[in-house]
């Protein structure tokens, strides 16, 4: 299925004058480069075009409107979402989306704003939205252990678009809502698009220095690569970086190093979710690499 695949993954982000950095979290962008088709390609591109200050979420809907647009002029059949605060859990979750049937494919992820439920709604007629699969735990057990299961919506933090749905449906707001995926899933409910969660794909949401897990309470180490040898400081505590060596830290702790070039994020600590996640053995091509991080304001 979807074979000869041509994927965009688009990153809304902004760059911090004073550092001339983008907001990208290291992880965000090592977990996007370790993405591997079986017969394909993609292209990643960076938005840093904000209009209005930064935290305003009249921006989230500017950037997903450039989006589309540099998205529809282009060769791609697919659009894949990827916020810069969002980890993708391995390198076969990408190919895991594009063989999943529908529209729209949702990845699962905690909600960081007010009660952090999950991004993924229920789904209950071609009319309404429903409610965060949080509040119903029976469906949520059936989703996780069916992995794709029908939804609504919601969030679209990492999300897969087929072109034929970005083609009809524009990203737009509404007077109560600056932000575009309330509007964008109510109307491919209405037009009858298909929409569906993808529940092997748990993505780690970054919020006040932690990771947070769709499925878990507690908060999600990372992997790190020591690429140096170095005496550190790590939560007031003295550790010293051996060169090769494989650590495990909280995003906290990680960042200030990840930034000055001593870590590598390598990934989630294995197995994130044992009972749910197969093995992607068939996602993993020899030939896949992103191609040059391209970044723009345009």
């Amino acid at each position: 299925m979807h074979s000869n695949a041509h994927v965009l993954i688009f990153t809304p982000t902004w760059v911090d004058e004073a550092t001339g950095e983008d907001a990208i979290q290291p992880e965000v962008e090592a977990a996007i480069k370790s993405q591997a088709l079986r017969d394909g390609e993609f292209d990643w591109h960076v938005g840093t075009d904000n209009p209005h200050p930064i935290g305003d979420h009249r921006n989230v809907l500017h950037q997903y409107q450039q989006a589309r647009d540099y998205f529809l002029h282009g060769i791609w059949d697919t659009l894949l979402t990827v916020e810069h605060d969002n980890v993708l859990p391995d390198s076969g979750a990408l190919q895991r989306m594009l063989d999943t049937p529908g529209d729209v494919i949702y990845a699962p992820y905690r909600l960081r704003h007010g009660n952090p439920v999950l991004s993924t709604w229920q789904y209950i007629n071609d009319r309404n939205l429903g409610m965060s699969l949080s509040n119903y735990k029976n469906e949520m057990r059936q989703a996780r252990q069916t992995i794709v299961h029908r939804v609504c919506g919601v969030g679209m933090g990492c999300t897969l678009f087929r072109r034929a749905i970005i083609e009809r449906i524009p990203f737009a707001s509404t007077e109560r809502n600056d932000l575009p995926d309330l509007t964008f899933a109510r109307m491919a409910l209405q037009q009858g698009w298909k929409s569906y969660g993808r529940f092997d794909v748990p993505v780690l949401h970054y919020s006040e220095g932690h990771w947070l897990h769709p499925f878990r309470n507690e908060d999600i180490n990372m992997r790190y690569l020591a690429l140096q040898t170095v005496n550190v400081m790590v939560n007031s505590t003295a550790v010293q970086f051996v060169e090769g060596q494989e650590i495990e830290l909280d995003a906290e702790a990680a960042h200030d190093w990840l930034r000055a070039g001593y870590l590598q994020a390598i990934g989630v600590p294995e197995p994130i979710e044992a009972a749910v996640i197969e093995p992607p053995e068939a996602a993993i091509a020899p030939a896949q690499a992103a191609r040059k991080k391209r970044k723009t304001g345009s």
